[in-house]
């Protein structure tokens, strides 16, 4: 981790992109817990100082953005265009996009007539298999001293429908 003292020229610039930032703290609906997210106010101008930014750092970076298929439902037009078109000259930023809906993300890397067309290399996760994931929380039950019956490890995947962070939270609290 890498901190910046605010009144160095990093620090300035690391405070001007958050104040660019609008928080939204909500509670999870299943677990309760709070949970922050930052919007950002204007598109262009915020993104672009990111980028300039993690750039002036002068270090290889990767950026990872979930839930990319998102941009499509941006208000701007062509967000995705105008995002391809400023991340194209990076050369020490490297990017790794991820999403739920596969069929979008396609779409925007597969489709000739979107900007960021054949950019980027196709890579599917599969679900964590009931197996690995029982044998998995059982083993870490084990390895401090808790002993988890089979049984149960089997279900707490199938309550949480083997979304990670739910699954994670819920043996968190078995434990």
């Amino acid at each position: 981790m890498q901190t910046f003292p605010i009144k160095s020229s990093s620090g300035r610039r690391a405070w001007n992109l958050i104040k660019g930032l609008r928080p939204t703290i909500c509670f999870n609906q299943l677990s309760g817990i709070p949970q922050v997210s930052f919007q950002v106010r204007h598109f262009k101008v915020t993104v672009q100082d990111i980028l300039v930014f993690l750039v002036g750092l002068n270090q290889p970076i990767i950026v990872a953005i979930d839930e990319f298929q998102q941009i499509l439902s941006y208000l701007e037009k062509n967000t995705d265009a105008l995002f391809r078109a400023m991340i194209q000259q990076l050369q020490i930023v490297r990017f790794l996009f991820s999403g739920s809906r596969q069929t979008l993300l396609l779409e925007l890397f597969s489709n000739t007539k979107r900007p960021f067309y054949n950019s980027a290399s196709p890579f599917k996760l599969e679900k964590i298999s009931l197996e690995i994931y029982r044998d998995f929380i059982i083993e870490i039950f084990r390895q401090n001293g808790k002993i988890l019956h089979q049984s149960l490890a089997d279900e707490m995947p199938v309550w949480t429908k083997c979304q990670t962070y739910y699954v994670q939270h819920l043996c968190n609290r078995f434990f």
